[in-house]
């Protein structure tokens, strides 16, 4: 099929809400081949996944790797050279939103196509622009994907190093509207915990960039808006 993409979802003990996102992207026409990553869950998700979408391609890992390591074994077995990336807890995804965001990827100007996350925490994460350039969804080639993945990346580093690579090989970034987005951590889990966990990711983003790399990215990063 022209225009295709093969979608990869990581999870770890997540909710059942990552059915609803399978429900829901399952109607987008161009997503051709749907990869999910089970990355070491203690939970029977994978059962109901299998379940109710046996043509699902389920990847089970034995121990949780992190998110760069399950992407990496998605990759592994996609089939499509476009790669659509969608974070397994989101709320509200909207068919008509991911098809329109394809549309913009396949006119053949960007090269990376970010699709903005606005949640729980939208007045800070709009600020620092975090609903952007740490949006985990986003629309990519394969082969760009593949070099990325081949640096050591740990965490929640994905994003942010994806981010260099494009900045590196200069290349053409846009971000478009979304209404989809991510709980905070704060309401997955306890309020401290939840807090923790937030700024924990934060300090290990900027000490695998840099302080200087992260606020670069945070205000200069894809600055031009593509719908």
């Amino acid at each position: 099929m022209i225009n295709s993409l093969s979608c990869i979802i990581p999870f770890y003990n997540e909710t059942d809400s990552l059915l609803k996102i399978l429900t829901e992207l399952s109607k987008v026409k161009n997503i051709t081949q749907f990869i999910c990553v089970d990355d070491g869950s203690t939970n029977n998700l994978s059962e109901k996944i299998q379940n109710k979408f046996p043509k699902i391609l389920l990847i089970p890992l034995s121990i949780n790797n992190g998110k760069s390591f399950a992407v990496r074994k998605g990759l592994e077995k996609t089939i499509e050279e476009n790669i659509i990336l969608f974070d397994a807890d989101l709320i509200d995804v909207k068919k008509l939103e991911v098809e329109k965001a394809i549309k913009i990827y396949f006119n053949g100007y960007y090269d990376l196509l970010i699709m903005k996350n606005i949640g729980d925490n939208k007045f800070i994460d709009g600020i620092l622009r975090k609903d952007i350039f740490q949006s985990g969804k986003r629309i990519l080639s394969k082969s760009d994907l593949n070099n990325v993945l081949k640096n050591e990346i740990k965490g929640f580093e994905l994003e942010v190093l994806i981010n260099k690579y494009m900045i590196n090989a200069h290349k053409k970034v846009g971000w478009v509207e979304n209404s989809s987005y991510n709980p905070h951590k704060i309401k997955k889990e306890a309020l401290f915990r939840g807090f923790l966990k937030d700024f924990n990711m934060t300090v290990q983003i900027i000490c695998r960039i840099g302080l200087i790399d992260y606020v670069k990215q945070m205000i200069f990063f894809a600055k031009v808006r593509a719908d």
